[in-house]
């Protein structure tokens, strides 16, 4: 990233490489974890189905997020869109089904 430079981690996403930096997660330190499923999440974003729906690689992320809730907290609460909603509605509604249900 440029110095100062906001957002990055989904600047540089790139979509053609999730399987790189799906092969890449495992081998980090959490915080570069928390980054890089930022990376991740944009990169699927990118995919951008015409339907609307999530793409085949979301199972992957989804399961990484299942498997670190608390890691990736900040992740899931923005891009399930409650704050405001985002163009990329598919990503929101995946994020969404993440969240554990409220007892009550």
């Amino acid at each position: 990233p440029e110095a100062g430079e906001q957002d990055w981690e989904w600047g540089v996403a790139d979509a053609d490489r999730i399987a790189t930096y799906l092969d890449l997660y495992p081998t980090i330190s959490a915080e570069e974890q928390a980054c890089l499923m930022e990376v991740l999440v944009q990169a699927i974003a990118d995919l951008g189905h015409p339907e609307q729906r999530l793409p085949d690689e979301w199972e992957a992320v989804a399961a990484l997020l299942r498997a670190q809730p608390r890691l990736h907290a900040d992740s899931i609460d923005y891009w399930s869109g409650f704050e405001s909603p985002h163009e990329w509605s598919f990503v929101g509604a995946g994020m969404r089904a993440l969240r554990a249900p409220t007892d009550g």
